[in-house]
């Protein structure tokens, strides 16, 4: 299959715009960046203020200093020196914020700094909390940084209802839905050879569960044992936490996200799961598209998903043809025991990869860009900027 390498036809209303996207150099920057090249808009990028000031031993604001940047804006005079030259040095008509609700602080220093910009925020995953009280504060915070946004990214149709019934109100923030996925450059071009016919899956999520980033919502160690009990063969990265001497359990070294997905397509399924039993909430399962699923998608495997629950991956996965629904872990070895519809799915998933890279989700955030740009208030723009200068 060739590669998706070719550009997008120029939409109208796109002819001149520059963009410039802010947060930290990961899968989700670069993605951005294929979207903006393949609507031929001119893209910069610079780090967030959190990426930014973690170069030098750490980020040290602590959570008072983090709440009165929100509520007042980002105000590290060097960060600040930093992105504002290099938005200005972009000629940037718009910027797009990415990785979560961590920039809110800054969209209020810069908005406040560079007025006549138009800024979009990607909410890849939202709300992050696991209780009612905690949903209820990260609520309150986006919707008390509304007035500096003009537009919602959000990844699946979910979020985007549960944002405007919840969050905005009377605001009249857009909100939009780009399918959240990694450049064509990085989909794996080579297909792994199974080299195991009995039922297997590999799990690409956390397994250290020692870390300090970890909840318990990342402890799947009960559904884990299920699956080997059932006869599963389960591969995942090595963890003390893990290491219980099952003779089903494969355990590999932590591998970067481009290695994993460059062996996926080996596996019968990836397994996508949590433990939703340990949350008071499970708002975030049903909203967000974790990354391991696009890694997934893009690394040619069928997905296994629990029947109940995780409606956003779901709504993502409508389109890839190879989804393997759950009830239990004799139901799903009972599935993966089918070696010849799983041979047909693994060669559905191969084929679907392409669907999921950023170049074919490139048209929704441009009509996206276009809807924001035209309703500036008061402002027509000229020349890659905008009449009423920069603040």
């Amino acid at each position: 299959m060739p590669m998706v390498s070719e550009r997008m036809p120029t939409r109208p209303g796109l002819a001149g715009i520059r963009a410039c996207v802010i947060g930290p150099d990961i899968l989700h920057r670069q993605a951005l960046l294929a979207m903006f090249s393949a609507l031929s808009i001119e893209a910069a990028s610079a780090d967030d203020s959190h990426t930014f000031l973690s170069r030098d031993g750490g980020d040290r604001r602590g959570r008072v200093a983090r709440a009165m940047d929100i509520a007042w804006g980002t105000r590290d005079p060097s960060w600040m020196r930093y992105v504002l030259d290099a938005i200005d040095a972009s000629r940037a008509d718009v910027l797009v914020f990415h990785w979560g609700t961590l920039p809110l602080a800054d969209i209020v220093a810069i908005r406040r700094a560079r007025p006549a910009l138009r800024t979009m925020l990607m909410l890849l995953c939202f709300p992050l909390a696991l209780s009612a009280a905690g949903i209820a504060r990260q609520n309150l915070v986006l919707r008390r940084c509304l007035p500096g946004i003009d537009a919602l990214i959000c990844p699946t149709p979910e979020m985007a209802a549960y944002l405007e019934r919840r969050v905005l109100g009377r605001h009249r923030t857009r909100v939009g839905v780009v399918a959240p996925c990694w450049p064509d450059a990085v989909r794996p071009t080579q297909r792994v050879e199974p080299g195991r016919s009995r039922p297997n899956l590999v799990y690409v999520g956390r397994t250290d569960l020692s870390g300090k980033t970890v909840h318990g919502a990342d402890d799947i160690r009960e559904l884990m044992g299920s699956l080997l009990d059932a006869g599963i063969e389960l591969h995942h990265a090595y963890s003390p936490e893990t290491e219980d001497g099952h003779p089903n359990r494969v355990q590999f070294k932590p591998l970067s996200n481009l290695q994993l997905m460059e062996g996926m397509s080996a596996f019968d399924a990836s397994l996508v799961a949590y433990n939703l039993d340990a949350c008071s909430r499970t708002d975030r399962f049903d909203l967000t598209v974790p990354d391991r699923l696009i890694s997934s998608v893009l690394g040619g495997t069928p997905v296994a998903l629990p029947r109940h629950g995780y409606a956003a991956s779901k709504s993502y996965l409508r389109d890839h043809g190879a989804l393997v629904t759950f009830s239990s872990a004799d139901d799903l070895h009972r599935q993966l025991s089918d070696r010849s519809r799983m041979a047909e799915l693994k060669d559905v998933a191969w084929e679907a990869r392409n669907r999921f890279v950023a170049e074919r989700q490139a048209g929704a955030l441009g009509d996206l860009v276009v809807e924001v740009l035209e309703d500036a208030p008061g402002r027509r723009r000229t020349a890659g900027a905008w009449a009423g200068g920069r603040g």
